[in-house]
């Protein structure tokens, strides 16, 4: 059977989020890639009995690097990339977009806090091998979606997905 889209995480210590995260993701994916960066907790068996599929990876003080690795490891047509403190609904027909022939990468509504207004992110692609993360830090698809749709390879379309990141809500001391 092939795989239509895989859900690629990257993830350290995250137990407290990562459940909730993977089953926000079941029945929307195909498949889940869990890039586990040196967790001294349970995340990798929290995500390994969701389904998913944990890749152990050292980091190396380089999130593109971490998320990159992710990409290698995933089977699916389209990725959508996720942390692991983030959940993900479906909001209308995803099918209609992935069918789209010269759609390469699509935005979400994304909400950074319950105490911000919802924007628009990239955060879905085609599996390409020339669409890859840049930067060290805020790590991005940005570079390689700009140079391919600026040489007429490709639209970017709006997914019916919303996500929600809880990361900086609460107490922030720890971040």
């Amino acid at each position: 059977m092939a795989v239509r889209l895989t859900a690629a995480l990257i993830a350290r210590d995250e137990e407290a989020h990562i459940g909730a995260c993977l089953e926000s993701l079941t029945g929307l994916v195909d498949e889940v890639v869990v890039v586990d960066t040196g967790s001294e907790d349970r995340t990798p068996q929290i995500a390994a009995g969701a389904g998913a599929r944990v890749i152990p990876a050292p980091w190396q003080e380089d999130f593109a690097c971490a998320r990159n690795i992710g990409l290698a490891q995933a089977q699916g047509e389209w990725i959508l990339y996720v942390d692991a403190d983030e959940r993900v609904s479906l909001t209308g027909d995803l099918d209609a977009v992935l069918s789209v022939p010269d759609a390469i990468a699509a935005r979400v509504q994304f909400r950074a806090s319950s105490r911000l207004t919802p924007y628009r992110e990239h955060r879905l692609f085609r599996n390409r091998p020339d669409i890859r993360f840049r930067g060290v830090i805020h790590e991005t698809i940005m570079p390689d979606v700009r140079r391919l749709t600026a040489n007429g390879g490709g639209s970017i379309v709006d997914a019916p997905l919303a996500f929600e990141h809880l990361g900086y809500e609460g107490d922030l001391e720890a971040k």
